[in-house]
């Protein structure tokens, strides 16, 4: 597939283009999980992306189409204007692995294909508005955020770079809207995560002679049991949003072979906290829950997300969006924003349900709605000090 993207004047018809370049490229939309530095994917037509800061606007791509004096700086888009408070919006580029779906289509008002909802949807949004926007008439400037590594873990995004590289772009920013899948709905906050390697150890023998040995799938019984137990917890703020705090066992490994007594057996533990606990209040939690039943290890820790229901940015979108808000049963870098100071929400048209599955999709109406309601968005909001 040619690199170039024959972009109509129709805004919907560039959101399929894009769509169908994104999802057609397998390298463009899987990005691999296992990195040795830094990682350059080629797409047709010589364009690339760098895992470490995606080179996006690459010229067939995005800048032949647009004012190229407006925008600047590989993987992101700044106006150039100075002086205004910025608003983030960020999405990222990678998918989970393709599942035979990396070709897109289109059947009606469905746009299919690996990344369509989770979260090419929203990128199309974004290039909508970059090409609708005119900054200058704007009371503040957005920022156009497209990084990878989303979907592998904590320390692997890309949003890293921005916070190391170039911490100018978070100067001045009031406030961050991620582009994750929620039907256009605005959800607040996010549950932190936590991911703990729990090893419980016994004594090899052989099976048939089990009491020279001691099992470590027996001995972790009890501990698994253990966690099964905990009560689910909610966390209300105000009448709208609940947040359901949840322990589980997610992942288990034991044993080498048939007939020999394990004595090792190795378990994920994930820990999905409310908003109201911090990352060390967390780890507490859980090294309290496994006690002397084995050793822990925490492998991935991201924090909660703050609910910034009293930020005047987040009442400015909710009046746009009609009113309704709902709490965030995940995680999404609502929690990284709110560990750098800046509150944030998550709304984007991808359908929640949607995301990860092989026949994933996203609708054109979602994309159309969610462009509207964010031109409306950033045409109203004034500054805040």
């Amino acid at each position: 597939m040619s690199g170039i993207i024959d972009i109509s004047d129709d805004p919907i018809e560039w959101d399929i283009e894009l769509l169908r370049f994104f999802n057609d490229s397998d390298k463009f939309c899987q990005v691999p999980r296992e990195f040795d530095g830094p990682v350059h994917l080629h797409l047709p037509g010589g364009n690339f992306i760098d895992r470490c800061w995606p080179k996006l606007l690459v010229d067939e791509l995005v800048i032949d189409q647009l004012d190229q004096d407006r925008f600047h700086s590989p993987g992101m888009l700044i106006p150039a204007l100075a002086g205004k408070p910025k608003i983030i919006f960020c999405g990222h580029l990678d998918t989970v692995p393709a599942n035979d779906n990396q070709t897109a289509r289109v059947e009606g008002d469905r746009v299919y294909g690996l990344g369509a909802t989770d979260l090419k949807a929203g990128l199309a949004v974004f290039l909508d508005l970059i090409e609708t926007l005119d900054p200058a008439t704007l009371h503040v400037d957005p920022v156009f955020l497209f990084y990878t590594c989303e979907e592998v873990a904590y320390q692997e995004s890309g949003l890293l770079v921005v916070e190391r590289e170039l911490p100018e772009v978070l100067q001045d920013t009031r406030f961050a809207i991620c582009v994750e899948p929620t039907d256009n709905a605005i959800e607040l906050g996010c549950l932190g995560n936590l991911h703990a390697e729990v090893t419980v150890r016994g004594k090899a023998a052989h099976s048939a002679r089990p009491w020279f040995g001691e099992n470590a799938i027996h001995a972790a019984a009890p501990l698994i049991e253990r966690i099964a137990a905990v009560p689910e917890r909610s966390v209300d703020y105000g009448e709208q949003l609940r947040y359901r705090e949840v322990i589980s066992v997610t992942t288990i490994t034991g044993g080498d072979a048939r007939n020999v007594i394990p004595d090792t057996l190795r378990m994920n533990v994930n820990f999905r906290f409310a908003p109201d606990r911090s990352r060390e209040d967390a780890v507490t939690v859980v090294r309290e829950l496994i006690g002397d039943a084995g050793a822990i290890e925490i492998t991935d820790l991201s924090p909660a997300g703050r609910v910034a229901s009293e930020h005047p940015f987040c009442r400015a979108l909710v009046a746009a969006a009609g009113g309704a808000v709902r709490a965030k049963q995940a995680w999404t870098d609502v929690g990284r924003f709110s560990e750098w100071g800046i509150d944030a929400v998550s709304c984007g048209p991808g359908i929640p349900a949607q995301a990860h599955q092989k026949e994933e999709y996203a609708t054109i109406g979602a994309m159309t709605r969610s462009a509207v309601l964010f031109e409306r968005f950033l045409q109203e909001v004034r500054d805040v000090s």
